[in-house]
């Protein structure tokens, strides 16, 4: 790229960077880390009291180190974002993220951990044998309306999985409150959706998903009990029919209308 594009773009990347918050009436704040290579890049993202999403800023660092995470909510706090009032704040897992929070915003801030998240560190310490089922419970539990009913089936799981899995029970029970904040928070089903993820884990549908045909792999996904209510993947109508594939030995049959005609036509003669 041309120097003058850099230093304008750089100039630009500066002044959104140092624009105040303050008016904006954020309630939530979803914060994650975006891979570049060997860079990672923090990102900030906030929903306002009319459900808009506003992105808060970016920052070079890792949702791992506590010090980098640190300075960037400090700068949010600078620009607005201040610790007067309650927010709640999505996250993933990671330790360092959770400590920078409490340290700026205090203790009582309220802290959502990602399920999707959540699900893919339990499944790390199992057999792939085991993805399926474990997965399909843990989501049947976070899909509760009350804590009370979702933290027993969890804990239930953890207990079945500790004699031969102990570190994944470990995973399950570590965080597990706070998988459960907002459940506890009796939001609206409209805004629901922006901090509880039911989405199907799309890391594991492609991992699935490589070696097989585009139609095998929608009809494991169709059957899949994790995915919940059976209905047609909309990626089954961009694929090819058999009647289109050349060759198909559908191709070579003739359609039963055209065979009866044919047959009365051989009894007319």
């Amino acid at each position: 790229m041309s120097r003058r594009f850099v230093a304008l773009t750089s100039e630009k990347l500066a002044e959104w960077m140092a624009r105040p918050l303050g008016a904006l009436d954020l309630w939530a704040v979803f914060i994650d880390g975006i891979h570049f290579g060997e860079h990672v890049i923090l990102c900030a993202l906030g929903i306002d009291a009319t459900d808009a999403k506003h992105v808060l800023g970016l920052w070079e660092g890792a949702t791992e180190n506590e010090i980098a995470c640190t300075a960037m909510l400090e700068d949010l706090s600078a620009r607005g974002l201040q610790p007067n009032r309650s927010r709640l704040f999505i996250i993933d897992g990671s330790k360092g993220l959770r400590a920078a929070i409490r340290s700026v915003y205090g203790k009582k801030t309220l802290v959502q951990r990602c399920q999707v998240h959540k699900i893919r560190n339990v499944l790390g310490h199992l057999p792939d044998d085991r993805h399926a089922d474990i997965r399909a419970a843990m989501r049947e539990a976070y899909k509760c309306t009350k804590v009370e009913s979702a933290k027993r089936l969890l804990n239930n799981l953890a207990r079945a999985l500790q004699k031969k899995h102990p570190s994944a029970a470990a995973s399950l029970r570590e965080g597990l409150d706070e998988t459960l904040t907002v459940m506890g928070l009796g939001l609206s089903p409209s805004l629901t959706p922006f901090v509880l993820d039911d989405e199907p884990d799309r890391e594991h549908e492609r991992s699935h998903s490589l070696d097989n045909s585009p139609r095998e792999a929608v009809g494991r996904r169709h059957d899949d009990p994790a995915m919940g209510p059976r209905r047609r993947p909309r990626s089954c109508a961009r694929l090819p029919s058999p009647q289109g594939v050349q060759g198909h030995e559908a191709l070579r049959r003739s359609p039963p209308a055209a065979r009866r005609a044919r047959r009365r036509s051989a009894r007319g003669r």
